[in-house]
């Protein structure tokens, strides 16, 4: 079930929007009021692709008319192990998500500083915590969207910008796990008995999270990660 809390009119754009969870984030807003754009994330590696990115940004908040909420997902893009990950791979799934993130939030800055305001990122919890064999590469990144996220946090707080993050859990219908498959221990049924709350996480699990921390109601909130993960971090 989806919490209602009103956006009416609220500027938003969602960032990651190519991802299933990243489209349920954006219908939501716009059930609740919002305006919204969509921004992809994928291939967007190189420096064409953050100069198209900076660009699309620009041009959405020219379409918005301004901007008040800016949302960033970027999911796994690359499973390998450490002892075999090739550089082409490290750039998929460390540097390309980061890169993503990072620049689709600076483009956003200086309209995020005139209405004052909120950023919410959106990862893994494994960005907290040790990661499966074969995630330690998109974990790392994750792990960089947390710190980025309380490092934007202290240096938008003079604009009165505010800054949080969404760890997820591992997630059922919308994406992978986020765990390699090929062995009974890895299977979604395995995941779901290793968390604390006994399942994996739904959609509207993360969605909450993010319109709470969009929202009025988290107005003294900055530099925060919540983890929506059924208590997988706790027990971690």
């Amino acid at each position: 079930m989806t919490i209602t809390i009103d956006h009416a009119d609220r500027r938003v754009l969602v960032a990651g929007a190519d991802r299933s969870l990243g489209q349920a984030i954006a219908q939501s807003f716009r059930a609740q009021g919002a305006t919204v754009v969509e921004a992809l994330t994928r291939a967007q590696g190189n420096h064409i692709g953050v100069e198209a990115n900076r660009k699309f940004v620009r041009d959405a908040i020219v379409q918005l008319g301004g901007l008040d909420i800016l949302v960033t997902y970027t999911g796994i893009e690359a499973v390998a192990l450490i002892d075999n990950a090739t550089l082409d791979t490290w750039e998929v799934a460390f540097s390309q998500p980061l890169k993503a993130t990072f620049f689709t939030t600076q483009a956003a800055l200086s309209a995020l500083k005139s209405s004052r305001g909120s950023i919410v990122n959106v990862t893994s919890v494994l960005g907290q915590m040790g990661a499966p064999a074969g995630l330690a590469i998109p974990a790392a990144a994750m792990a960089c969207v947390v710190h980025h996220t309380r490092m934007m946090a202290l240096r938008l707080s003079k604009d009165a910008v505010r800054v949080n993050c969404v760890c997820h859990g591992y997630l059922c219908e919308l994406e992978s796990t986020g765990v390699p498959q090929g062995s009974h221990k890895s299977s979604p049924a395995s995941v779901a008995n290793s968390i604390p709350l006994g399942r994996l996480a739904h959609a509207d699990d993360i969605v909450n999270a993010v319109m709470f921390l969009a929202s009025p109601l988290a107005d003294y909130i900055t530099g925060a990660i919540l983890s929506a993960d059924g208590g997988t971090y706790a027990g971690g």
